[in-house]
């Protein structure tokens, strides 16, 4: 009955039924816009293991505990994001940079907005920049930038990496939806 009553109402809006479903259709007095929902993991073991190994072949044991400290700061891993209007997944691996010891590794949960002008597809697929503040572990904020996607999209954000890190992440389709 409810899919029957949704058809309706798109149909009297003038929109096809298939696309109010996939929320990429604009409805008067609604507000158009799209989300992403994102998460990564990352590890800075791999980062240590290299910043040690360059730094000691620089300056011997003191260049190699320095390297280490500095390769806490980065760390490698996987991201993950999903676009619920399209039903589409992406994934990919994720370096990160945040600046205090051990920083690198942790993990980030965000959803952020996309307006009705942008792509949230072309977001959350290829190359994508971000910068999360996260004064608290729950309490956070982020943004993404994609290139040739538009203006950077802003969301809220939980995670381990506090105070701030940057990201950088190139996702790929895992998973086309019955909507994109």
């Amino acid at each position: 009955m409810l899919a029957v009553a949704t058809d309706a109402l798109a149909i009297w809006h003038g929109v096809s039924p298939d696309l109010a479903k996939c929320g990429r259709a604009p409805v008067r007095g609604v507000a158009a816009y799209s989300v992403i929902v994102s998460g990564n993991v990352t590890s800075n073991i791999p980062t240590i293991i290299a910043g040690d190994a360059i730094g000691g072949l620089v300056g011997g044991p003191p260049g190699a505990f320095a390297g280490a400290v500095f390769g806490s700061l980065f760390g490698v891993g996987g991201t993950a994001s999903y676009v619920p209007s399209t039903k589409s997944l992406y994934a990919g691996p994720t370096l990160v940079f945040a600046p205090a010891l051990g920083g690198g590794s942790g993990f980030s949960g965000n959803v952020v907005s996309v307006p009705a002008g942008q792509n949230p597809n072309a977001i959350a697929n290829g190359l994508s920049y971000s910068v999360t503040f996260q004064p608290m572990p729950l309490l956070g904020s982020t943004v993404t930038k994609s290139p040739g996607s538009g203006p950077p999209v802003v969301g809220p954000s939980v995670g381990t990496r506090v105070p701030v890190s940057f990201g950088v992440s190139y996702n790929v389709r895992v998973k086309k939806g019955s909507c994109g």
